[in-house]
């Protein structure tokens, strides 16, 4: 089976991460092409950790709307002449003319990484998409429970679910390095680190997450907080880099962040919508501890006071009760979370899910292919 996987661009992000794991898994049975829209020399963060066998097209693609580039995709589309072309954020909208015109031999998919609602832009995007799923020229995927229902709200149809996966690599060359960089952040031998790895952008609510850790250091709870993430919107990486303190610590992008998350006590995501972290996975599958707030699709994988706490609400003082409530914790109790976080990534790896997307390809095909007489 020949797999195209579309993707605006390889810089951080959730949806970015899959997309590397997803083809470098599906590239050890299959041949895979990744087409990039933007610039792999401007936004390929993650490309090098690419399998060496698949190959990358990169469009170029300008900042703004580029009407052209829907026949450029359609030409490289028509070359590729694949089985499969899945399609990620908004990449979607450059493969509609492809959609309509090559799908005799090729079945379309699309996976939402997040609130159905949140990943279409305006009333176009959100019309153009329900036409698309409605007629079956592109096949809706979601990944949480939640996503599933805010896809079933959006477009009033069914859509395949399909959890996300992450490839649970082992320590790196740096994890030592990382290490001790870690244990320099520690004030006291009791210091315990809470570890935020997001874009810095309105979603993730970094306004909750450092109000919450300035109100529990104000009760004396001896802990640092440390972000790490793309200061992808300026007003709010303001903000973020004013409180930068002994106890609060930005560190920009790192490619090697789940490292950083091996040897912190906590994770805390403090995001207002989401579709199934990556993030989410990694802690769990490092032993860290997740304290979150109910966004999409985390609600389906923390078990509150068992392998991480979740939130009430999206309050301050929703937040800061988790904490607290973490905080109480025996060292025993701790130590027991931990080795439940770990325990749940055993549900989320890329092998599971890079099956179930070859099982949903093979049976779209099946119901594509022309029967022979």
């Amino acid at each position: 089976m020949k797999i195209i996987q579309v993707i605006p661009q390889l810089n951080s992000g959730g949806a970015e991460r899959f997309v590397v794991d997803l083809c470098n898994e599906l590239d050890t049975t299959h041949e895979v092409v990744l087409f990039v829209l933007f610039p792999i020399e401007t936004h390929g963060f993650f490309s090098n950790e690419l399998n060496a066998r698949i190959k990358i097209i990169s469009f170029n693609k300008k900042l703004g709307k580029d009407f052209w580039l829907s026949f450029k995709v359609f030409k490289a589309i028509i070359k590729e002449k694949p089985d499969v072309v899945h399609t990620h954020l908004l990449s979607f909208y450059y493969c509609i003319l492809s959609m309509l015109l090559l799908r005799r031999f090729t079945k379309y998919f699309h996976t939402i990484h997040n609130d159905a609602l949140m990943e279409a832009p305006g009333k176009i995007g959100v019309g153009l998409k329900k036409i698309f799923f409605r007629l079956g020229k592109s096949m809706a995927i979601t990944i949480s429970n939640e996503s599933n229902r805010s896809y079933e709200l959006q477009y009033g149809l069914k859509a395949k679910k399909i959890e996300n996966g992450r490839n649970f690599s082992s320590e790196s060359k740096d994890s030592f390095r990382v290490k001790e960089e870690m244990d320099s952040y520690r004030l006291t031998d009791e210091t315990k680190l809470v570890i935020n790895i997001a874009r810095i952008n309105p979603q993730k609510n970094h306004y909750l997450l450092i109000n919450s850790i300035k109100k529990l250091l104000s009760d004396d709870l001896d802990l640092v907080l440390i972000i790490i993430g793309n200061g992808f919107d300026k007003e709010i990486l303001k903000f973020v880099e004013l409180n930068v303190s002994d106890r609060i610590k930005y560190l920009g992008q790192k490619k090697n962040a789940v490292e950083y998350l091996r040897y912190a006590d906590v994770f805390c995501l403090s995001s207002l919508h989401e579709g199934m972290p990556i993030t989410l996975i990694e802690t769990f599958s490092v032993g860290c501890v997740p304290i979150c707030t109910p966004a999409g699709g985390i609600i389906d994988m923390i078990k509150n006071g068992e392998n991480g706490f979740i939130s009430k609400g999206f309050e301050l003082v929703d937040l800061i009760k988790s904490f607290k409530e973490y905080f109480s914790c025996s060292s025993e109790e701790i130590e027991q979370m931990r080795m439940n976080s770990m325990k749940t990534s055993e549900a989320y790896s890329i092998e599971n899910c890079t099956k179930n997307y070859l099982n949903y390809y093979n049976k779209e095909l099946v119901n594509t292919r022309p029967t022979s007489l």
